[in-house]
């Protein structure tokens, strides 16, 4: 029989791309700190936002113009990983664990594929049959569901999308290397309603995503809310995800 730990859930609906990942370092900080426990973020973004990996340079991955004249946000994570497009139909968690919690193995394949198949376990709840592609993405039908990315040194933070659905016409646009349109972009991802052929809410995929992280994880999430700390925390951190000199730094050496 497995030990079932306690988790602690924070949902913050809807929120801008800054405030998001704010609130991602922040529980991270807090973890480090051992002020909070193991948390499972969940949220999805409004405005629309492009999110940039830590190593990635904004004019390479972005189309500034397009982004500027349509409102789209641009962040830069802490994590690595490739560029994304996200809006209200794509439910976002952030993992925040120990690094050696038992259920997630230590190296970084390893890691990616255990919290992965929190989401293929919630999508098969959802009566989609999705598979793990290494090294951090789900795919259902040889597309990509899910992508993932990690920031890892004592904690490990795993940010990650699931498409509940998509507007792959605005996403094409505001990437760059979407030359090949939407035509392209549609043929290398799916989402959730499209392969479940009827109407999911954002807020039953988020239902199956807890029951997936709960089952994967061996763990009982409870609904909590940020600390004083954490919330004092991520007004700092909002700033600084909004300032032009973050987004536009290209990050090279290893997070701490």
């Amino acid at each position: 029989m497995r030990l079932i730990r306690v988790w602690r859930l924070i949902d913050s609906g809807v929120v801008d791309g800054p405030t998001s990942q704010a609130i991602d370092e922040a529980i991270r900080d807090a973890r480090l700190g051992e002020m909070v426990p193991n948390t499972l973020h969940l949220y999805r973004r409004k405005p629309p936002t492009v999110s940039i990996g830590r190593y990635q340079r904004i004019t390479d991955v972005v189309d500034l113009e397009y982004c500027r004249e349509r409102g789209i946000d641009i962040v830069r994570r802490t994590s690595g990983g490739g560029t994304i497009y996200t809006d209200s139909n794509c439910l976002e968690y952030a993992v925040v664990v120990d690094q050696g919690y038992p259920e997630i193995p230590m190296d970084l394949e390893g890691s990616f594929k255990v919290i992965c198949t929190g989401v293929i376990t919630a999508l098969k709840k959802l009566g989609i049959d999705a598979s793990y592609k290494p090294v951090n993405d789900v795919q259902v039908r040889g597309r990509k569901i899910s992508g993932s990315a990690q920031r890892r040194r004592r904690i490990l933070l795993q940010h990650g999308t699931l498409l509940v659905d998509a507007d792959f016409e605005s996403m094409s646009k505001a990437l760059r290397g979407g030359d090949e349109g939407e035509a392209k972009l549609v043929e290398r991802l799916t989402t959730v309603r499209r392969e479940a052929r009827r109407v999911i809410t954002a807020e039953g995929a988020s239902e199956a995503l807890k029951m997936g992280f709960e089952k994967t994880l061996s763990m009982k999430l409870v609904k909590g809310k940020l600390t004083p700390w954490e919330e004092d925390r991520v007004k700092e951190l909002t700033e600084k995800y909004r300032s032009k000199s973050w987004i536009r730094k290209v990050l090279k050496n290893a997070p701490s």
